[in-house]
């Protein structure tokens, strides 16, 4: 099994022709797991990545990091992961995240609003929204339920 996950690792890692191989290995049932998904990251692959996670390919937190790891170059699989639901760790602060982002500028999305939402950490979301991470309803529900009297001047 290690060998044939190494195939797919290997496959996300051919630019441009990394999606054939990958499809090809898929459609004989080669193994993959997380680190088919923070290859493609890494490689910057977003081609790849999409495909692995559309087939149900399991992605975690090392996706996220890979892709963090390589801005500026490629902010696209950064916010394709945050915006499809790539689970986030409590191993991993969401400053680890969000400092490289804004060092490189790229926009923060309302998906790592909501990772700060998640968090049930006040400070978490008052720190991405300072820094220009959108909110949405979820964000002010949250806010409303640390700060019931003045929910929306909390995030101030």
């Amino acid at each position: 099994v290690e060998l044939t996950r190494d195939l797919t690792t290997f496959a996300v890692q051919q630019l441009p022709s990394g999606l054939v191989y990958l499809q090809c290995l898929h459609e004989y049932n080669c193994p993959w797991g997380v680190e088919t998904c923070a290859k493609a990251a890494e490689y910057r692959n977003l081609d790849c990545l999409k495909f692995a996670h559309e087939q149900g390919c399991p992605w975690d937190i090392t996706t996220i990091l890979a892709a963090v790891a390589i801005l500026p170059q490629n902010p696209e699989c950064l916010n394709y992961a945050l915006e499809n639901g790539c689970p986030m760790s409590d191993r991993c602060l969401l400053s680890d995240i969000v400092r490289p982002m804004l060092r490189f500028a790229v926009p923060l999305t309302v998906s790592i609003t909501n990772e700060a939402v998640g968090s049930d950490s006040l400070d978490n979301l008052q720190f991405v929204v300072s820094h220009g991470a959108p909110m949405d309803a979820t964000t002010c529900m949250v806010a409303a339920r640390y700060r019931p009297a003045q929910p929306l001047q909390s995030l101030a």
